[in-house]
């Protein structure tokens, strides 16, 4: 195996005194092209065919109830024109 040091990681500097700003990222999309998820944003029974079954985690974490409000009722006009 092959190993470069220039592709390590390096530390991020916490104590730089420069300050994080945040850039706005703005897309120009058109009202057609816009498309809403409106069904199983997380599908949760594929995750489990697939080996990865998380309803134990979600009920102790008291997740359940945040995941059934997104899979209810989308308003997909006020999505797009808010």
């Amino acid at each position: 195996m092959a190993s470069s040091s220039s592709s390590q990681a390096q530390p991020m500097q916490i104590e730089s005194g420069e300050s994080y700003h945040i850039k706005a990222r703005i897309m120009k999309v058109r009202e057609n092209e816009l498309f809403v998820q409106t069904k199983n944003p997380v599908d949760f029974i594929s995750l489990k065919h697939h080996g990865v079954d998380l309803t134990s985690y979600l009920l102790h974490q008291d997740l359940d109830n945040y995941f059934c409000m997104l899979n209810g009722p989308i308003y997909e006009n006020l999505i797009k024109y808010v």
